[in-house]
């Protein structure tokens, strides 16, 4: 009962929240440090969840429509701070998360090693797929798309001994083929990052960031699913995430060139 009075959003949908890392505004990486939350912020707003709010269930629970409302945790990139900082406070809040990694980076400084990968996974924690090496999937050829997802899958697979079932898009840059083609190779989803509740079985999954400056009021309501709360984190992020693809796209053809 406590969940369906929490959750107002659509039956059979649920809340999916975004982190990218956790650390002091100090050491925090100059590029994207919005997204990084302090570590008292975090157990402030997992322990909202779990006694007072919705609660939290896996992806893969809420995916497959058993998940009643819960909110879902993800964490994309797979940075060091995985490992150091958020798995030891989900242990200790006695929650689950899903990690996105890219197999090319585990192991480089500033991420966490297969070991951690490893001791995560055996200890509640999903680990999936962020891609190869953190390139924007909507621009391979579909032979370069399908090595990516496929290398990444069973790189992933190999070291946990778990199947990988969802796919995070990085940069959250998605489309037709790339759901076709994750599909395809064996995902049950991919996830995306279009600031909007996620249905049960749907072939993509939006999820909302959780920044820096997000309060806990405005974590509740997002938590809660209150349309208000994603009709004006989307009006926002809309025009930024686009002025930002467009960025990306022109940096990267001025790489093409040099």
């Amino acid at each position: 009962m406590a969940v369906r009075r929490w959750w107002t959003g659509p039956v059979g949908a649920y809340p999916v929240l975004l982190y990218h890392g956790i650390a002091e505004a100090a050491a925090r990486p100059a590029e994207g440090a919005k997204f990084w939350v302090a570590a008292a912020q975090a157990a402030a707003q997992w322990c909202w969840l779990r006694d007072q709010g919705p609660g939290v269930t896996t992806l893969a629970e809420a995916w497959a429509g058993r998940g009643e409302g819960r909110a879902v945790i993800t964490f994309d990139d797979g940075g060091s701070s995985d490992y150091e900082a958020a798995y030891p406070a989900l242990q200790t809040c006695g929650l689950s998360a899903t990690f996105f990694v890219n197999p090319a980076r585990v192991g480089q400084v500033g991420f966490a090693s297969w070991a951690h990968l490893t001791s995560m996974s055996r200890n509640g924690m999903a680990i999936a797929s962020h891609g190869w090496d953190h390139g924007d999937l909507t621009q391979p050829s579909e032979a370069g798309l399908r090595e990516q997802l496929r290398r990444s899958k069973q790189e992933i697979e190999q070291h946990t001994g778990e199947r990988v079932r969802f796919l995070a898009a990085p940069y959250g840059y998605y489309d037709r083929r790339l759901a076709r083609i994750a599909g395809e190779e064996g995902f049950d989803a991919v996830c995306t990052s279009t600031n909007r509740w996620a249905r049960a079985g749907g072939a993509e999954v939006p999820r909302v960031a959780v920044y820096g400056r997000t309060t806990l009021g405005q974590f509740a309501a997002l938590a809660a699913g209150q349309a208000g709360a994603y009709w004006r984190r989307r009006a926002r992020t809309w025009a930024l995430a686009r002025a930002g693809h467009a960025l990306y796209r022109w940096r990267q053809a001025e790489a093409g060139r040099a």
